[in-house]
């Protein structure tokens, strides 16, 4: 009962190790996806500062500086559309570096719950361990047990071999001398 308990554990624990190694795996390459991640969110903000940067330094042109400042009608449609575009790129920039920070703050939670996961699942080993630790110790105290109770019984079995043999030799003396 206790080895069969023994195996049990040990299949268990076995299950156990690999779950922990495919959440280690899983952990890694979240690790190297927010790595990339956080590169990229920084590349993101470095490029934004430096179009915020460029707007301060240059003025922002507004539409109405792009209808002041034009020479003629088609220079007024070249300009608006240049605007347009600009602030197209500018809304995408902006619109991919929320895209990849939310990216990245859902990556470190992944991360986080994959880490709580891996936590949980070696303090199941532990105890695993720990319960198959104490049922070898179960079974070496059985074992020693069953022991100290075949040597009583071995003992106990050459007394009644040396009375049965005694008692034999006393019937073999009662009976020779009935013969005689």
């Amino acid at each position: 009962l206790i080895n069969g308990k023994m195996i049990l554990i040990d299949s268990q624990m076995t299950n156990l190790i690999g779950e922990i190694t495919e959440k280690e795996q899983e952990i890694a390459a979240l690790e190297t996806e927010i790595q990339a991640e956080e590169l990229a969110v920084e590349e993101g903000l470095k490029n934004f500062k430096a179009r915020i940067r460029a707007l301060y330094v240059h003025g922002n042109d507004s539409f109405f500086s792009a209808l002041v400042g034009a020479s003629s009608f088609y220079d007024v449609l070249a300009r608006i559309d240049l605007i347009k575009r600009i602030s197209k790129h500018d809304d995408e920039m902006i619109t991919d570096l929320r895209e990849n920070i939310q990216t990245l703050t859902n990556h470190k939670q992944d991360l986080t719950v994959s880490l709580q996961a891996l936590n949980i699942k070696q303090t199941e080993i532990d105890v695993l361990k720990d319960e198959f630790d104490a049922s070898k110790q179960d079974l070496n105290t059985a074992l020693s047990d069953t022991h100290v109770e075949i040597q009583m019984l071995e003992n106990k079995q050459l007394t009644a071999n040396s009375e049965l043999k005694s008692q034999q030799d006393d019937l073999d003396k009662i009976e020779e001398e009935e013969l005689k």
